[in-house]
């Protein structure tokens, strides 16, 4: 080594590449989390799931006739939802589920749907719910299958309600007993 030259020392020029090598993996790690992105002004994208559905309650006592000498099995029918799409966009309704069971759109009823226009609400009488409008509820009858399905009174089953987009809105209901009120 000659004197006079200067040169960085060994451990300067490690710590030196370290320290590199940690801020490119910092960058790496907030571009592939998409922190970047968000720190840009970049939307995340929420096209398809700008629908929420509620369940407000539900009534599955049968006007308290829930029956557990039925033969050949308990039986609590019909089940009834009052739903709410509580989303920004149009809820489509494609199917309802009990405990895994596909209730078929001939055991499906609705009474009244309301939705507002405005601050008025207004009421409408359907035959059957397949979307329901931004901030729209309704009140749906499930009748259960009589082959297929055992319902049990006292049993928290589980309810879903599948839109056309992939959203799927699962809740549990009891046989036999109801939530809030009409």
């Amino acid at each position: 080594m000659r004197r006079g030259k200067k040169a960085v020392s060994e451990l300067v020029a490690i710590l030196m590449l370290v320290s590199i090598t940690v801020a490119a993996a910092f960058v790496v790690y907030v571009y592939s989390s998409g922190l970047l992105g968000s720190l840009t002004g970049a939307q995340p994208q929420t096209g398809l799931y700008t629908n929420q559905i509620t369940l407000e309650y539900y009534d599955w006592t049968n006007g308290g006739k829930c029956s557990i000498s039925y033969t050949p099995s308990p039986i609590c029918t019909p089940l009834v939802l009052s739903i709410r799409n509580v989303g920004s966009g149009l809820a489509n309704i494609a199917a309802y589920y009990v405990s895994g069971t596909q209730i078929i759109s001939t055991s499906i009823s609705s009474s009244t749907c309301s939705s507002f226009s405005g601050a008025v609400a207004t009421t409408t009488t359907v035959s059957s719910v397949t979307s329901l409008a931004p901030q729209a509820s309704c009140t749906v009858t499930l009748s259960m299958p009589t082959t297929g399905l055992t319902i049990t009174p006292g049993v928290a089953y589980s309810v879903k309600i599948a839109t056309n987009n992939g959203g799927v809105f699962t809740y549990a209901c009891v046989a036999g007993q109801r939530t809030g009120s009409y």
